[in-house]
């Protein structure tokens, strides 16, 4: 189970990442639609929200955009057993995470998204910001 602390150090962490190195809850990516400070991906939104305890709601809000992360996070904490493999799973989804579980992160590490970033410097990225957060 992870800390609060550990929660929040990680939710600013990615919210770094994925914003460049600030907070951005209005941010769109252009070529996947990906919103707000953790770059939900829309299409999934209703899914991720309604998950998380807040069904109709809207992806603008950054209250619930925060609350949704926590929910996540905490989530695959907790499934995953470490940050590294939470971030993997929010970077490129739950499937890759257990797959990086079961065979080791070295088989997932080199996959990139679609603006050619790979799993490994997400991750890194991410962790750096984790680590200056705790």
């Amino acid at each position: 189970m992870a800390s609060s602390q550990e929660l929040e150090a990680f939710r600013i962490a990615i919210a770094l990442t994925e914003g460049g190195g600030k907070i951005d809850y209005t941010q769109v990516n252009t070529k996947t639609g990906a919103y707000g400070a953790y770059q939900f991906l829309p299409k999934y939104w209703e899914y991720h929200s309604s998950t998380a305890g807040y069904p109709d709601a809207d992806i603008e809000d950054p209250t619930v955009q925060d609350a949704v992360a926590r929910y996540w996070f905490n989530r695959n904490y907790n499934d995953l057993g470490s940050w590294e493999l939470a971030a993997v799973a929010h970077f490129a989804g739950r499937t890759t995470a257990f797959k990086a579980k079961e065979n080791g992160f070295d088989s997932i590490k080199n996959i990139k998204d679609s603006t050619g970033t790979t799993i490994e410097q997400y991750v890194n990225k991410t962790m750096q910001n984790y680590n200056e957060q705790m």
